[in-house]
């Protein structure tokens, strides 16, 4: 029997060999059979990720655009004027000598702190108070929370990268460089390397009334301190 120009053909249970078509080359076979093998689908980089997500949000479900740098700068500048001056009456109270300490050393301090702070707000909450206020919201790739150890390296990250650690002038040009990366690709430097997505909803007139009443608030103390 001549296996390149038959086939083998089943019928109620016994074998029939018929002559059909010829069989040109094993390999041809093979090469039929890998062809039809599903291929694994690379994931994209984490980065990417946040990036697709982005666009998503500000396309879908979103009436606003999801590059805010000046909101998002305004809502984190409401946080540390929260979180100052709860330390600051705290301090006042149990350790008055620290208020006797630098102002510039005392940023700095206070900024190193709220890290801490702002991690604990994100890893349970997914914002912060001033976020809330600006209605922003921080999310993992999957829209999840982010874990403690995330919220915390991305709160490192923010403190060093994106506001030179309170320095003076580095801190202007931290600043200045994220914005300018965020105008740019659409997202920041620390959520492109943790895979996070900041998303930003409407934040609506009477919000806005509230918002505007809190900055006065606070630069009128910071006049009169």
């Amino acid at each position: 029997m001549d296996t390149n120009n038959c086939t083998i053909n089943r019928t109620d249970g016994n074998l029939a060999v018929l002559e059909s078509d010829r069989i040109t080359s094993p390999y041809a076979i093979c090469g039929d059979v890998l062809n039809q093998v599903p291929r694994p689908v690379l994931a994209p980089p984490v980065g990417s990720y946040a990036i697709e997500n982005i666009r998503a949000a500000e396309s879908a479900n979103y009436a606003v655009s999801q590059v805010r740098p000046w909101v998002r700068y305004l809502a984190r500048i409401v946080d540390i004027w929260i979180f100052s001056v709860l330390v600051g009456f705290t301090a006042g109270i149990f350790a008055p000598l620290i208020l006797n300490v630098p102002e510039a050393v005392l940023t700095m301090g206070i900024l190193f702190v709220w890290v801490f702070q702002e991690s604990i707000l994100l890893a349970n909450c997914g914002t912060t108070p001033g976020k809330w206020l600006f209605k922003i919201k921080v999310r993992d790739s999957r829209g999840r929370n982010l874990s403690f150890s995330d919220a915390l390296n991305r709160s490192f990250s923010v403190l060093f990268k994106g506001m030179g650690a309170g320095i003076p002038v580095i801190s202007l040009i931290s600043l200045l460089s994220s914005k300018s990366k965020l105008k740019k690709d659409g997202i920041t430097t620390w959520d492109e390397d943790g895979g996070h997505v900041v998303t930003h909803e409407k934040i609506g007139a009477a919000r806005s009334i509230v918002i505007a009443v809190i900055i006065l608030i606070f630069l009128s103390l910071n006049a009169w301190v």
